[in-house]
């Protein structure tokens, strides 16, 4: 089983959404279902932006054992179309505002799949639907393919098993406690990369926690979720805590506090955030970077 919370308990908040992890199971049946009415898909892309749909069709591809292929959302027709040539998909999920894109890229590769939208799943009955436990049986199977550029060349993908996932989430939820069912966590960086899409999405719904989607890389949204999800744990790396640092400052020299500041060290420490956000709800933050 990869969900484990409460079945009232909130999985997931987005833009004043909020799923249930009964929810969760249950909108990412309606995907399921409609991915394998229209594909029997054995492999299918993730086009998308962060988002609760994003979510329900990773879910909803693990329920019917197809693999899935997170893609950069800001890469281009040709970018896209190497990844379809290189892949093979049966089944590519994508937004209203990026399907011309993916149209292109299958072009572009000579290649036909499926594509779908949000507005082709048909959510209207999903609080009927039965909220059956996500399983598997072989851990040896592919779960993920994630494309990577490394150093040189092309992108290359990077078969990931069910045990390379599970060995990598007990790890930080069992081995060592980083990801506990009491604690909050942000999805911030887009999780086309490995690195927030284990450490923000799938460890922390694996133990029970609610996952809080942040609408941008911008220091606004990211205070605002801080204070609105009392989060306590933040996937990053050093690039984007520069950014947030920045961003902070600038609001600070527009804003009253600037005469009754002292200059902050860079980078940004934890209890930088802290002084921008409400102590209350950020005592117990955890800043997690990569080097």
């Amino acid at each position: 089983m990869i969900l484990i919370g409460k079945a009232d308990k909130p999985a997931v908040v987005h833009r004043g959404r909020c799923f249930s992890y009964n929810q969760l199971l249950q909108y990412s049946a309606c995907y399921a279902q409609r991915f394998a009415t229209v594909a029997q898909p054995r492999m299918a892309i993730v086009f998308a932006e962060n988002s609760a749909e994003w979510i329900f069709v990773f879910y909803g591809c693990v329920r019917i054992g197809s693999i899935t292929v997170p893609v950069d959302v800001q890469s281009t027709a040709g970018e896209l179309a190497y990844i379809v040539g290189d892949c093979k998909p049966d089944l590519i999920f994508t937004t209203s505002s990026k399907r011309a894109v993916v149209e292109e890229a299958l072009t572009i590769a000579g290649a036909k799949c499926a594509v779908l939208t949000e507005e082709d799943i048909d959510v209207s009955a999903a609080d009927s639907v039965a909220a059956d436990e996500i399983t598997f049986d072989d851990l040896s199977q592919t779960m993920l393919i994630i494309y990577t550029s490394g150093t040189t060349g092309s992108p290359k993908g990077v078969m990931l098993s069910y045990k390379n996932v599970l060995f990598n989430i007990n790890s930080v939820s069992q081995s060592v406690k980083i990801f506990t069912p009491e604690r909050n966590t942000m999805i911030l960086l887009p999780l086309h990369h490995i690195f927030p899409l284990l450490g923000s999405l799938v460890a922390p719904l694996y133990v029970g926690e609610t996952v809080y989607i942040a609408d941008g890389l911008n220091a606004e949204s990211i205070i605002k979720t801080l204070n609105e999800g009392k989060i306590n744990i933040v996937i990053g790396v050093p690039r984007l805590y520069k950014l947030l640092s920045k961003g902070i400052m600038d609001i600070i020299k527009r804003s009253f506090v600037r005469g009754r500041c002292s200059v902050w060290p860079k980078p940004l420490a934890p209890k930088a955030f802290r002084a921008c956000c409400s102590a209350r709800y950020t005592k117990n933050l955890a800043v997690t970077s990569t080097i």
